[in-house]
């Protein structure tokens, strides 16, 4: 279940879409060592963007769910 810590569907969507364009940005710089660098996670604590990428991929699956029971899409 959605934890309720954005106020408005647009709200959440912008954090998403800011998040990865962080780490998008990151990963296609020509400076390799920028998938060294990191930024916080607000739970996870600080992550590399290789970290990030990772989580990224892994985590879908968690929100998958959620945003079917939002949307009211079956899975």
């Amino acid at each position: 279940m959605p934890k309720g810590i954005f106020k408005t569907r647009d709200e959440a969507i912008h954090a998403w879409k800011n998040n990865r364009l962080t780490v998008f940005d990151r990963v296609n710089s020509e400076n390799v060592w920028m998938l060294a660098a990191g930024f916080e996670h607000p739970k996870l604590g600080m992550l590399t963007v290789a970290e990030w990428v990772l989580f990224m991929c892994w985590h879908s699956e968690h929100h998958l769910p959620q945003i079917r029971m939002c949307s009211g899409l079956q899975t």
